[in-house]
């Protein structure tokens, strides 16, 4: 892999730390409003959400105030199945509603809604998503208003997705609403006849495929993480894995260019974090860690916003290690890339915020989301 090294820091070396669960951590509750790093206003969007995890926020694309939200009780340890399921609002955050109508974990001695891990919203019919979740995957064609099991066979056979102790996450292509992809414990999963048959395309040994993401500009081409390694599928086919023995993926994002992002881990005599960015396919990567030095230099974990709206203003969480106490919760900070550097927005957003979502209609629009249930709203970050 060729990686131009346009200025990059010296760093000191650390050891490789990769997280299961894109949140973590949590602690007391304030505010979040204007702060001196942000231009925008930060509104608390929460009224009505449950006081756990949020992991995972999907904006819809025609209309960036209505906004779903997942849950997961991270108390409870991954694959216990719990969590408070899936939220719904349709006024920015003024007030939230549970959208669990069908939302049932099977064979899990756990009541109530499921821990939800991925949701992705059919831009081309906004009112069918898809919700992946502890040991299930299911779909939505009315809003969230009601949900149905999508898929699943207790062999893991190709037919359909094996979602037995899957962490399982999933995405509809934004140009087909009938190609779908499904990351689970067994296997990376594609449909193209909108679940009547399937091709897993990483049999064999558990895979734990996460973070699909489709390329907007190179036709054909879908990136996913595998077991901490990044992947590029083609023509649904053909798998090339994008890491070496060099590099190892932990979280990664496609823009509407098509350039692909990846938060990763290079090794040679020492082992360096960094932001990669590359915009043939990845076949060759550039630094895009400009303004993270000192951050990335601490060991923190990084999610990058889902759907980024426009090209050359993403958003990223990076949750930051507390030095003085190894065991206390991370501190999350919010930056945004753009002219070719990352810069930090947090402004006076509380610590516990963990994960980020953008509005594909409103690039103004920023959700953020925390540990301990909170959802933050923003127009012009």
């Amino acid at each position: 892999m060729k990686i131009s090294r346009l200025a990059a820091p010296e760093r000191s070396a650390w050891v490789l730390s990769l997280l299961l669960l894109g949140c973590s951590g949590g602690g007391a509750k304030d505010g979040g409003i204007d702060g001196p790093a942000v231009t925008g206003r930060w509104v608390l969007a929460a009224s009505g959400l449950p006081a756990e995890q949020v992991e995972a926020l999907a904006v819809d694309p025609s209309n960036p105030m209505t906004v779903y939200a997942g849950f997961l009780d991270a108390s409870m340890g991954v694959g216990a199945g719990v969590g408070s399921g899936i939220y719904r609002t349709s006024d920015g955050g003024t007030s939230w509603s549970a959208a669990n109508d069908g939302l049932v974990v099977s064979g899990v001695l756990a009541s109530g809604p499921p821990a939800i891990f991925s949701l992705s919203i059919d831009k081309l019919q906004p009112r069918t998503l898809y919700a992946g979740g502890d040991y299930g995957l299911w779909k939505s064609i009315d809003g969230g208003a009601s949900w149905s099991s999508f898929g699943g066979v207790a062999d893991g056979g190709d037919q359909a997705p094996d979602l037995n102790a899957s962490q399982t996450v999933v995405a509809v292509d934004p140009n087909d609403s009938k190609h779908v992809y499904v990351g689970a414990h067994f296997g990376l999963y594609v449909t193209s006849d909108a679940g009547s048959t399937w091709n897993n395309l990483l049999p064999g040994p558990p895979v734990n495929a996460g973070e699909i993401a489709f390329d907007p500009v190179h036709a054909g081409t879908v990136y996913a993480r595998a077991d901490g390694n990044y992947e590029r599928i083609t023509n649904d086919t053909q798998v090339t894995g994008l890491d070496t023995a060099q590099m190892t993926g932990n979280s990664g994002v496609v823009d509407p260019t098509g350039a692909l992002y990846l938060y990763a881990a290079e090794t040679t005599s020492t082992t360096v974090e960094e932001v990669l960015v590359s915009t043939d396919e990845g076949s060759t990567w550039t630094h895009a860690d400009s303004g993270l030095s000192d951050a990335l230099s601490t060991l923190p974990s990084l999610s990058f916003a889902a759907n980024p709206p426009v090209a050359g203003a993403l958003y990223a969480v990076l949750q930051l290690p507390q030095s003085t106490n190894a065991s206390a919760p991370p501190l999350g900070r919010l930056f945004r890339f753009q002219n070719g550097s990352w810069s930090d927005v947090t402004g006076t957003l509380p610590p516990q915020i963990c994960i980020v979502a953008t509005g594909t209609s409103d690039p103004g629009t920023i959700y953020v989301g925390t540990t301990d249930g909170r959802v933050f709203r923003s127009n012009g970050v």
